[in-house]
């Protein structure tokens, strides 16, 4: 074997060592990204906190921006409540639907006073969340089956159960109006509470 085919051997053996050098150091820095990201989000939920809500380029489900009906409200432990879209029945009678999905990975409990959903987890009355609802204010609308909602809501949702209530409202009669919707899903230390605007006819 000449020098120079020596040399080649030795450059070409080299050159693979590198490759695969390059391959595992490659593999460590992607696994090292890939925790350092899932750090990173931990660390933003922990100064959010987890009961805040996942914000969008839409509303936000505060007061000033409500949510509309179909929205899904995330909140950052992984908590999802969604409003279904209200329909009309007979005698002005509106059914929608309200749904607590448990992405978490423990148990929560859905209320922790055993009172009316109209108490804390689940409010509705008319106007526009700016009108300063109080809880069980129903003024111009009337909740139909809030004692059976609150039969519904009660105990604990394991991880990855949801839960649905079908809500009914009558309204005045007089025309279109907006319907406050507003949850606050219990928490032992704070969570959000999120709104939807509901326009009624």
């Amino acid at each position: 074997m000449t020098m120079d085919e020596t040399a080649d051997k030795a450059l070409t053996g080299g050159d693979g060592k590198w490759t695969v050098g390059c391959a595992v150091a490659l593999t460590i820095l992607t696994v090292l990204a890939g925790l350092g990201a899932v750090a990173l989000r931990e660390f933003e939920q922990g100064l959010d906190g987890t009961g805040q809500i996942e914000t969008s380029d839409g509303p936000d489900g505060s007061v000033t921006e409500p949510f509309t009906s179909g929205a899904t409200a995330r909140y950052e432990d992984g908590l999802k409540v969604t409003v279904g879209d209200a329909e009309k029945g007979r005698g002005g009678v509106h059914t929608f639907a309200v749904t607590f999905e448990n992405g978490t990975d423990e148990p929560l409990p859905l209320d922790d006073t055993g009172s009316y959903a109209a108490d804390g987890l689940l409010d509705v009355c008319e106007g526009d969340p700016r009108d300063d609802c109080a809880p069980g204010d129903a003024r111009d609308v009337t909740w139909l089956n809030a004692e059976s909602v609150t039969a519904r809501l009660t105990g604990t949702l394991d991880p990855g159960e949801s839960r649905t209530v079908p809500l009914r409202i009558e309204g005045d009669g007089e025309g279109a109006q907006p319907v406050t919707v507003e949850t606050t899903p219990y928490s032992a230390s704070h969570r959000d509470t999120v709104y939807w605007r509901l326009d009624i006819g």
